[in-house]
């Protein structure tokens, strides 16, 4: 560490400093130390305004399954499908692949059915029990159990296991130092990396062994997944001749996930916002159900 030798006179109240290196941030002007403080505040500000923003999508979202549910006969089961508390991205790609499906393939819209045949559901439910797809699953009084184990297979494992493929990599630094960091984060894949990903991530400080191991992605969404999602649901959408299918999108879309890294282009993905989210309305729905009496 280096010195300071302070030389006292008569004619200062000063020390000689040898070296300015030595200056700690207990000297920094204030002025500096105000500018940091407010550049800080304003990084911290706009995180919390995107947290915000997702939460009332959320809400807007639930807002508009809860019409849905008050729209069904009150003697009828509730359907669990479209989930549109995600950003709209289920009724998105539906649309997306009804159109491609009616002007590019010259599909007659009158011609697709509102339910999948019996010869082709047993397709549907494995398909969806990879998470790929809801299954047309109706919120039913004693049907909760099933739901449960169902809903666990499909999203919690399957999506876990397949939806880090391609890692983070900080594009842009909000926070650094301290026991956690702050950045935008891509895909590592060179060059392309923002097809893959693109996230809000927190690295908190952890032991040795899990440093660099386990980040949180506040907010992430995966563009090629959403891509996926469109060529996959027009493909199964034509196949079973049902206009009403839908692609789970906790795939494509994640808050207050846990990455833990596994390889340099492989994370497991824990999208535990999604299970909150979802775990609520699954409460919310069988509520309904009961008092409808289905």
């Amino acid at each position: 560490m280096a010195s300071v030798n302070f030389n006292m006179n008569n004619n200062s109240g000063f020390g000689a400093i040898n070296n300015c290196n030595s200056l700690n941030s207990s000297v920094v002007s204030s002025p500096t130390v105000n500018s940091i403080r407010r550049n800080s505040f304003y990084k911290l500000t706009n995180v919390l305004l995107l947290l915000f923003l997702v939460f009332v999508s959320s809400v807007v979202s639930f807002g508009m399954e809860s019409q849905l549910i008050d729209s069904q006969k009150k003697d009828g089961p509730i359907s669990i499908a479209p989930r549109d508390r995600y950003l709209l991205v289920p009724s998105t790609i539906n649309k997306i692949s009804m159109l491609f499906l009616t002007k590019v393939m010259g599909v007659k819209a009158n011609g697709m059915k509102d339910k999948v045949d019996n010869k082709k559901l047993k397709l549907v439910f494995w398909l969806s029990l990879y998470g790929l797809n809801e299954f047309p699953f109706c919120y039913r009084k004693n049907d909760s159990a099933l739901l449960l184990i169902y809903y666990h297979i499909s999203t919690i494992v399957a999506h876990s296991l397949y939806r880090g493929l391609f890692s983070v990599k900080p594009l842009k630094k909000i926070k650094e130092g301290g026991n956690w960091e702050l950045y935008f984060g891509v895909g590592d894949v060179p060059y392309i990396g923002g097809l893959f990903n693109f996230s809000l991530v927190c690295e908190p400080t952890l032991h040795i062994f899990l440093q660099d191991k386990v980040t949180i992605h506040i907010f992430d969404i995966k563009p090629f997944n959403f891509i996926l999602g469109c060529v996959f649901s027009t493909w199964l959408m034509w196949y079973t001749k049902c206009k009403k299918l839908y692609i789970r999108p906790q795939w494509i879309l994640g808050f207050c996930t846990v990455e833990i890294n596994i390889a340099k282009y492989y994370n497991i993905s824990l999208n535990v916002g999604s299970w909150i989210v979802d775990l609520i309305a699954f409460i919310k729905y069988t509520k309904k159900a009961n008092e409808n009496g289905s």
